[in-house]
């Protein structure tokens, strides 16, 4: 993790953050050890937040649950950290030069796009167009003679035989489409579930809390203390995201919905 991860405001306020969470833990007579133990946040994260040093910090999501974490063990319900949302900069739209030397801003190539489609639903329209048939000339009706009605013959009773229909067969279960995760906490720990890029979820939930989410192509499980998180994909049988104290982020899709940890260094 590096500086430039960070924007100036972001490394003030967490700086700022971490002085004031180590100056309540010392009114509260708590050491780090302490914190560590209720918390399951490893002492040397809990050393860098409260320095600011954001060299030795993870991902601003996940230190942004640990100072939750930190606050509530505190009880500071009311510290603001809105001032640590991230902003993604703006990036200038590329200029795209033709052949010729003259400059095609993005509009131009809108339009040509535009063009093309209506210039291929016009011709999926006319291949597509139904050949008209042909009418039939009406045929001369049967000239008709008079015949004596025949005289009715009765018809040979036939018997019908009925074969008996085949048993039903009960229908096969329809296998699981995309992903289906569950996870069960045997003790406290924060979680965010991000879905199809869609963030989900995102907490601290108590040991023998229960959660399920569902996602069509990709879910993603980030903990502070996998060690506690049991998951089950799929309707299948529960393992544990990590080790206790670990954070760990795992990533499922629909093609490989099985559990491959990736720690955060």
């Amino acid at each position: 993790m590096t500086v430039s991860t960070y924007n100036p405001t972001q490394v003030a306020r967490l700086r700022e953050i971490g002085q004031y969470l180590r100056q309540v833990r010392e009114e509260k007579n708590l050491s780090l050890a302490d914190v560590a133990a209720h918390t399951h946040i490893q002492p040397r994260l809990l050393k860098a937040l409260e320095e600011g040093d954001v060299q030795e910090l993870p991902e601003l999501v996940y230190v942004r649950g640990f100072i939750r974490q930190y606050a509530n063990l505190l009880q500071l319900t009311d510290l603001d950290l809105s001032d640590l949302d991230t902003v993604t900069p703006l990036t200038p739209a590329p200029t795209v030069r033709s052949q010729g030397g003259l400059s095609l801003r993005p509009w131009h190539l809108y339009v040509t796009y535009f063009a093309l489609i209506l210039g291929a639903i016009g011709l999926l329209s006319y291949l597509l167009r139904p050949t008209p048939q042909p009418q039939a000339s009406p045929s001369p009706a049967p000239e008709t003679t008079s015949q004596p009605p025949a005289s009715p013959q009765p018809s040979p009773q036939t018997t019908v035989s009925v074969s008996p229909s085949p048993a039903a067969v009960a229908p096969s279960p329809a296998p699981v489409s995309g992903l289906q995760v569950q996870v069960e906490l045997t003790g406290q720990s924060w979680l965010q579930v991000v879905a199809d890029g869609q963030v989900v979820f995102e907490g601290i939930l108590s040991a023998g809390a229960t959660q399920s989410w569902t996602a069509r192509e990709t879910l993603v499980l980030a903990a502070g203390n996998a060690g506690e998180v049991q998951v089950r994909i799929n309707n299948g049988p529960p393992q544990p995201l990590g080790e206790k104290g670990e954070v760990k982020e795992v990533k499922l899709t629909a093609q490989n919905p099985r559990l491959s940890p990736q720690p955060v260094q």
